[in-house]
């Protein structure tokens, strides 16, 4: 561990004590302020892109987002997922069968109120189609106001399962890229999901091959050329040593536990963001930080509902 706790930031010390360096990050993210929105006490960072922050990430921030974990079996193994890499249906969050009945039951009761968005997520989601379309169908003819999204590497997406899933209410489709390493094909399956889903996002991890992809070579335009309107950048966090071969890492230490992240992740999601902002990208591109998941904990501590989800 190259950095120690050093020193409480203005939210005070029992919410969160961050290293020195983070100072440099709120440096950079000052002297970008004219190109960026800043909100929620600094927790919440974006640039300003033609489209608004997607409905699901608003959710994430004020904690009406019901994330399901459909199963962890998935077609690839990155080396810095967070999540178990094997099927578990004993695991409490897996979407086993005595579960669908339980989310159609909160959302009926609980949409628009305590749930406002739900996504589907693993391991690949696309292993698991037969658990998602009931309940998303479900969730669009009994409260078609609650917003739903799905994430995947896009191996295993065609069109006909995109057309099935957005006949289901599915507004939104978040491609894990650089699972991938950036593959051509997946990017040709993202511009058939642009004219099939309301919107596109890509989740990237702040690993190097993201930071090179989108600032050394062209990969913010090839994203607005597919139809993207979101670049999400996710500072990484690892749950065992074995996830973390080698990385210069710091403790982000919260009330809600520790992340142990890499050093350089936040630096490279800034260097992505002012290289949009030198190319004048049209996409936004969301700083889903260390800081971003605080206030997720946050605001989902705060709503009842999904606390007992998530404890059960």
């Amino acid at each position: 561990m190259s950095e120690t706790y050093a020193k409480s930031d203005l939210l005070g010390g029992h919410l969160r004590r961050k290293p020195f360096y983070l100072d440099r990050i709120y440096a950079i993210q000052e002297e970008l302020k004219n190109n960026l929105i800043i909100a929620d006490s600094g927790l919440t960072v974006y640039t300003q892109g033609r489209m608004p922050l997607s409905s699901g990430c608003l959710c994430c921030k004020e904690g009406t987002w019901l994330c399901i974990f459909v199963g962890h079996k998935c077609n690839l193994s990155c080396y810095y997922c967070p999540q178990l890499g094997e099927d578990r249906p004993d695991y409490p969050r897996a979407f086993s069968s005595s579960w669908m009945d339980d989310i159609k039951t909160y959302v009926d009761l609980l949409g628009d109120t305590a749930i406002k968005g739900v996504s589907y997520t693993g391991g690949e989601p696309f292993l698991f189609l037969d658990k998602i379309l009931p309940v998303a169908q479900f969730i669009m003819e009994n409260k078609s106001s609650v917003y739903q999204w799905i994430y995947t590497n896009g191996l295993l997406v065609t069109e006909d399962r995109m057309k099935e899933l957005r006949d289901c209410g599915i507004s939104e489709i978040r491609f894990h890229l650089a699972a991938s390493d950036f593959s051509e094909t997946v990017i040709s399956i993202m511009k058939k999901a642009s004219k099939i889903f309301r919107r596109v996002t890509t989740e990237n991890p702040t690993i190097k091959k993201v930071r090179d992809y989108f600032v050394e070579n062209d990969g913010l335009v090839v994203m607005e050329d597919c139809g993207v309107s979101q670049v999400n950048l996710a500072e990484l966090y690892f749950r065992t040593p074995k996830n973390n071969p080698g990385e210069e890492t710091y403790l982000y230490n919260s009330y809600f536990g520790s992340a142990e992240s890499p050093i350089y992740g936040r630096f490279w999601t800034y260097d992505i963001i002012r290289k949009a902002i030198e190319i004048k990208s049209s996409l936004t591109l969301n700083d889903c930080s260390n800081d971003t998941k605080l206030l997720q904990g946050l605001k989902r501590s705060m709503n009842p509902v999904l606390e007992h989800i998530h404890r059960g």
